[in-house]
């Protein structure tokens, strides 16, 4: 399978970068012990994809109203130039960053564009869309909603401003959907039943202590149920490649 950007602006292409997503975010290097990493599913979150990164700071100003020109800009005085690739093009308070590439899939694999996982910035909330790369002629915006106006909101530089995620989006209507009493199925019934037990005690000594890291049975870290039982295809890290 397969992504090409194809590079359609020399300049951009050096302003802004694609990389495979990282596990690691600040806020989670700066719980207690580390703990956030406990939770897989957030570290198998944030490396879904690939992310894009603007290497240049900026701040903006929404004076909350519709028009193009209500968000104010300030660049770095060594990228005064970048204004060409960030804009308010459509108004409403919608930030747009005009990307350097044509993106190109294989028949059927589309992109989940979105703002990075589990990480963001005060102020601003990123939009999310799905894009049929696989005929894509054209570039697309990856686009950041203001929620605070009359406040100034810095976007650091480096900062992944888009995820990427390739998704073959006709495999959701081949799934069949249902819904059922929980004691149709006794194996998963009992093994929730003792899961929810043990889960019962690990919070309430999480509550008794504030010592967070001890508790936590980790069988989801593990990739085992409850009775101890390897689960096949279990994920701790993504191994994706770099866009050459």
């Amino acid at each position: 399978m397969n992504i090409t950007a194809y590079v359609i602006n020399d300049k951009g292409d050096k302003l802004f970068n694609i990389e495979p997503a990282k596990k690691t975010r600040n806020w989670m290097d700066q719980s207690s012990g580390k703990f956030a990493y406990n939770c897989l599913p957030l570290v198998v979150a944030n490396q879904l994809g690939w992310v894009i990164k603007a290497s240049f700071a900026f701040s903006l100003t929404w004076n909350g109203h519709a028009s193009q020109n209500a968000i104010k800009f300030s660049f770095d005085p060594d990228h005064q130039d970048v204004a060409y690739f960030v804009a308010s093009h459509f108004g409403q308070g919608i930030i747009s960053f005009k990307l350097p590439w044509i993106f190109r899939t294989d028949s059927g694999i589309g992109l989940i564009v979105r703002g990075p996982s589990n990480q963001w910035l005060t102020g601003v909330h990123p939009l999310e869309g799905f894009v049929e790369s696989w005929g894509l002629e054209s570039t697309f915006t990856m686009n950041w909603k203001v929620v605070s106006p009359d406040t100034t909101i810095h976007f650091p530089a480096n900062f992944p401003i888009c995820q990427i995620l390739p998704y073959e989006i006709a495999a959701l209507s081949n799934y069949s959907c249902a819904k059922m009493p929980i004691a149709k199925n006794k194996e998963l019934a009992l093994k929730y039943s003792k899961w929810l037990d043990q889960r019962s005690k690990t919070i309430k000594n999480l509550l008794s202590d504030k010592n967070t890291t001890g508790y936590f049975e980790k069988d989801y870290v593990k990739g085992v149920n409850i009775e101890g039982e390897k689960i096949d295809g279990h994920l701790k890290n993504i191994n994706l490649s770099a866009f050459e």
